[in-house]
C-alpha cells in the first residue's frame, strides 16, 4: 500500500472513530486502491449497521438447534431420572405398608392368643376358687362314680351268668334240660 493511500485509510477511520462523516477521500490514480478505499468504506458501514445489534441480549440469548436438542435431551433425562424415583419411592412405600400390615396382622394374632389363654387361666380359677364350681365338680364327679359302679356291676353280672352256668352244669349237653 503507498503512502498515500495509508493516510487516507487513516483519516477514514479517524472520521467513522468520531462518528463524523466520512471525509471524501480522492483516491490517487489505479484501480486498486480505489477498490480498497471503496471495500473499506463498504466494510465501515456493515459496522455502523451492526454495531447497536451486536450488543443486544438477544444475540447472546438465542440458542443454536445442537443447543436446543441437548435441552431437549437433558431435560428428558431429568424426567426419566425422576420417574424412576418416584417409581422407587412408591415401591418402598408398598412394601414398607405390605410389613406394617403383616406385623399389624402377627400381632393380632398374637394378642388373641394371649386373650385366649388369660380366659382360660381366669375361668380354671374362677373354678378352683367357686363354691358353685366346687359343688358342680363334686357332683359331676359323684354321677361319673354311680355310672362306672353301674356299667361294673352290669358286667360282673354278665360275667357270673356265664361262667355259673358252666360251673354248675359243666359236663351237660345242650339238649339237657338243665343246660
Amino acid at each position: 500500500m503507498s503512502e498515500s493511500t495509508t493516510t487516507a485509510l487513516t483519516e477514514l477511520s479517524l472520521a467513522v472513530m468520531h462518528d463524523a462523516s466520512p471525509v471524501t477521500y480522492n483516491a490517487p490514480r489505479g484501480s486498486e486502491t480505489a477498490d480498497e478505499v471503496s471495500d473499506l468504506r463498504r466494510r465501515v458501514e456493515v459496522a455502523r449497521a451492526a454495531l447497536p445489534l451486536q450488543h443486544d441480549p438477544a444475540l447472546m440469548e438465542h440458542l443454536s438447534e445442537r443447543e436446543l436438542e441437548e435441552k431437549r435431551k437433558s431435560a428428558e433425562r431429568i424426567r426419566g431420572k425422576e420417574l424412576r424415583e418416584a417409581e422407587r419411592e412408591a415401591t418402598a412405600e408398598l412394601a414398607d405398608t405390605r410389613r406394617a400390615n403383616r406385623t399389624a396382622r402377627r400381632i393380632g394374632r398374637e394378642q388373641a392368643a394371649v386373650d385366649r389363654w388369660d380366659r382360660k387361666a381366669t375361668a380354671a380359677q374362677e373354678r378352683a376358687t367357686s363354691t358353685k364350681a366346687r359343688k358342680a365338680r363334686t357332683f359331676q364327679r359323684s354321677q361319673i362314680s354311680s355310672w362306672v359302679l353301674i356299667g361294673v356291676a352290669i358286667i360282673g353280672l354278665a360275667f357270673s351268668a356265664f361262667n355259673v352256668q358252666r360251673n354248675i352244669a359243666g359236663g351237660t349237653s345242650a339238649g339237657d334240660p338243665m343246660h
